[in-house]
């Protein structure tokens, strides 16, 4: 997908060849057509596009992740939702995080990888739910903190729900249905 960094719409009366910026109908329709291509096609795509400016928002279609560019960096700013469903002791990934919610159907342990083994996004929150009779619980892999009221980790009972957010690099809190 392409889009235009300069228009040169045409004007009465301007010559087709200087100034520079002026260009034929012929080519100013073609790039009003990119641009419209763009913009409905949400800008989406596996990496940013190479004519985004600062300002440009567009979608991943590797995970989904809508992604503001500010001139330098792409900054996450919403996610598609999701429910991720296990029934036994897992680690939570990117996937997990962007799909916002955590089933869990049978006895499991949530581990929090540390950030250098999978660096999920800060602020993100994440819904876990104990579905099942058997005890969950979170736990911190080495090097993470995982910070909550009275150091409680696991989820009390079953349909209750724990919330957990990544606060800082490797720092974690959790609160919710905990006992």
């Amino acid at each position: 997908m392409t889009q235009p960094a300069l228009w040169g719409a045409p004007r009465i009366g301007d010559p087709i060849v200087p100034p520079a910026t002026s260009v034929s109908p012929e080519t100013f329709a073609d790039r009003t057509d990119d641009s419209l291509d763009a913009l409905l096609a949400a800008h989406t795509g596996a990496a940013r596009p190479a004519y985004a400016v600062a300002g440009t928002l567009w979608r991943s279609s590797v995970d989904g992740a809508w992604r503001l560019f500010d001139g330098a960096d792409d900054h996450r700013v919403a996610t598609t939702g999701g429910v991720a469903s296990y029934a036994a002791d897992t680690a939570l990934t990117l996937a997990d995080v962007l799909g916002g919610t955590v089933l869990l159907t049978a006895a499991a342990v949530v581990t929090i990888p540390a950030e250098a083994t999978e660096d999920l996004p800060l602020g993100v929150p994440l819904r876990l739910i104990r579905a099942g009779t058997g005890a969950v619980s979170v736990a911190a892999a080495s090097g993470v903190t995982l910070s909550s009221a009275g150091g409680l980790t696991a989820i009390a009972a079953q349909h209750g729900v724990a919330h957990l957010i990544k606060t800082g690099a490797d720092a974690w809190t959790l609160w919710g249905d905990l006992g």
